[in-house]
């Protein structure tokens, strides 16, 4: 590996299951085949790139995976007992981001648009509105978190029809929110 590689990172290490070296991931994607072939390991979770001999970075093969329980294991190379396991705990595993699958037309990985601008289109026009920080999908509904110039925060229904444009060259995503919804995160309350 000459070239820097793109990294995605897509779990952390838990902890250790069972005396044979397996480990309990906490998965951040969807299809747990991605982890195949290869990963790459780190405690750095900030990791973006990797070229052959970073020393933060450990590249290791993947030798099995298994759900149980509701809990995805893993079984790496070369860790055949607990007490290695247990050494890899916290630690978060990343694939390069050339094994990703090829997305739809209109669909984005959430990794492309952290820390995208967003700006608002509205019948006043187009006006910048904040940074996306985070994404939340735990309600079931995607929510955005984004951080505007004086740190307020704005929770976004990321839904189709709210989302005017990706404009991923520009880190750009022009949204056009419901009548009012910015007004709950923007107005100040009168005392």
């Amino acid at each position: 590996m000459n070239k820097k590689e793109k990294l995605i990172c897509i779990g952390r290490i838990t902890k250790a299951h069972g005396i044979k070296g397996e480990l309990v991931v906490d998965f951040y994607g969807e299809e747990a085949s991605l982890l195949k072939g290869y990963l790459f390991l780190s405690k750095n979770e900030e990791i973006q790139e990797v070229q052959a001999f970073s020393p933060d970075i450990k590249k290791i093969e993947l030798n099995a995976l298994r759900q149980h329980h509701g809990k995805l294991l893993i079984v790496l190379k070369d860790i055949t007992t607990r007490n290695q396991a247990e050494d890899l705990k916290n630690f978060y595993l990343f694939i390069p981001e050339s094994k990703l699958p090829e997305l739809s037309d209109g669909e984005v990985y959430l990794h492309a648009i952290l820390g995208a601008n967003i700006e608002v289109e509205d019948k006043n026009g187009r006006r910048f509105l904040g940074v996306l920080e985070s994404v939340d999908q735990s309600s079931g509904q995607e929510l955005w978190e984004i951080i505007t110039n004086d740190e307020k925060e704005v929770l976004f229904p990321a839904v189709s029809e709210f989302i005017k444009e990706f404009d991923l060259d520009n880190n750009l995503i022009i949204i056009s929110p419901p009548e009012g919804l910015l007004d709950l995160y923007l107005t100040e309350p009168e005392n």
